[in-house]
Formats: C-alpha cells, structure tokens, sequence
C-alpha cells in the first residue's frame, strides 16, 4: 500500500491503471492511498445525464461500477489490486466489511453517517482484480490499517514520481465522462435492492439506432455490458433484443448487484 500527497481524482486514476498492466503480466497484489483535491466521481454505468443536473463539477468517472459519490477537498481515493480470489461476488464481499469496518454497513455500495461517508467499487479482468474506495472524513491511518489488515498488503512511502500520470489525461476527455449524457425516448430499468440497472435506446421504425446501459451495478470485464449493448444496435427492438443481451452477459461477464 503505497501513501501519497493530495492528487487530481485523474491521477490516481492514472496510477491505477498503470498497477493493472503490472499486475496483468506478473499477478500480485498492489495498493494506494491519497489524498484528493475532490470533485464528483461517477460509477463506470452512471448516466452523465442524470448526473450533471444534482452534482458539482469537477466530474470524473471510474472504471469500477456503483455509485456517484461527491469526494471533498481532501478526501481520500484508494484502490487495491488483488489475484483472483473467488471472483466479482468475493471482491464485493470483502469490499462491504471494509465500508462497514470505516463508517457503516454499505447500501448499494455507499455508506454515510453523521461523521463520515465512503463507497467503494469493484472490477476484475484477466485474473486481477479492482477495488477503489472513496471517503470523506476518515483518517487516512484508519484507512491504511483497515486495508492493510484485509489485504495483507505492506504500507510504504513513495519515491520519486508515481508511474501513470500520464494517463491521466484519457479520464479527463468528455467522451469518457459524459457516456450517457443524453436522454433517448426509450428506457428499461431492472432494480435490485439498491443497485439497479437502465437500458435506454434511440428507435427508429421499429430498429435500435442507440443503445446505452446504464445504473449503478458492478461487472468484470468492466466494459463487456457496454459492448454487449453495443453489439445489438441495429436490431429489432422487442423481446428477443433483451433475451440476446441477457445470452451476451451471462456468457461474457460477472455482475454484482
């Protein structure tokens, strides 16, 4: 687990991917923590649309799924890298006891009390996976010794500049922020509890032109639910446009919700 002064939301982002490649070619586990300058930071799924009218900018958007989640000036982004273990549910799990041991038992991934809130999500991909969480008002020891205890991972003091700042740059282009950012004529929600999960569509005579899915739900490979509706544009929309997309998903990739 490595500690860091206060970061873009970008460049935590950055560094994270950097850790997969690493962690891709040679699994082990990896870890960060930072402190942040803050802004609104979307789950992978969540509709831009529905977003830039209830929250502040800066946006950001993850590359795990779940909840929005507003980090202040100061709040704290980490994430941890772990070799499969019991896939997309265990990770899930195991990200739910680290919430409730900070501030409470998470509701659709985000926990909030009088003195604290912190969420988290969750990805895997290739035999790895992801796991961020975001918090305000939690001492960064705290944090530290809650995910150093669960994923047995060494805390360590950075030297000299962190690989992948440099990436930051694609987590600041609108075409990855704002997926989602209008309202098509057409839309589908499924709930689940707290997490739930929305496909809106463009029609023309009867034919998908655009198709989006949104919500807020966690998957692995993170971008297979958004290629999976992708793949069925230009297709009749009707009952066998979900029953193929529900083939597609089961066949392709792990959700949690």
């Amino acid at each position: 687990m490595v500690t860091q002064g206060m970061l873009d939301v970008c460049e935590v982002q950055g560094v994270a991917e950097a850790a997969m490649d690493v962690s891709l070619s040679s699994p082990s586990a990896l870890g960060m923590i930072a402190q942040t300058k803050g802004g609104t930071v979307m789950g992978l799924y969540n509709a831009f649309v529905d977003i830039m009218e209830q929250h502040k900018r800066p946006f950001y958007r993850r590359i795990t799924g779940g909840p929005t989640f507003r980090l202040k000036r100061g709040g704290l982004y980490a994430w941890v890298i772990t070799p499969e273990q019991g896939g997309l549910q265990a990770s899930c799990r195991e990200a739910e006891k680290v919430v409730t041991a900070l501030v409470d038992r998470p509701h659709g991934g985000i926990a909030v009390s009088p003195n604290a809130s912190c969420m988290f999500g969750v990805t895997g991909m290739g035999g790895i996976y992801l796991t961020e969480y975001l918090c305000n008002d939690v001492e960064k020891d705290r944090l530290v010794e809650v995910l150093s205890s669960t994923y047995g991972l060494p805390v360590t003091s950075p030297s000299g500049e962190l690989t992948g700042l440099d990436r930051s740059n694609s987590y600041r282009l609108p075409t990855w922020i704002e997926y989602g950012g209008e309202r098509p004529g057409l839309s589908f929600t499924s709930s689940n509890g707290d997490y739930y999960v929305e496909l809106m569509a463009h029609v023309k005579d009867g034919f998908a032109e655009r198709l989006f899915l949104t919500g807020s739900f966690y998957a692995a490979p993170p971008m297979e639910p958004i290629n999976a509706v992708l793949s069925l544009e230009g297709t009749r929309l009707d009952e066998h446009l979900f029953y193929s997309l529900k083939l597609r998903l089961s066949g392709s990739a792990e959700l949690c919700w």
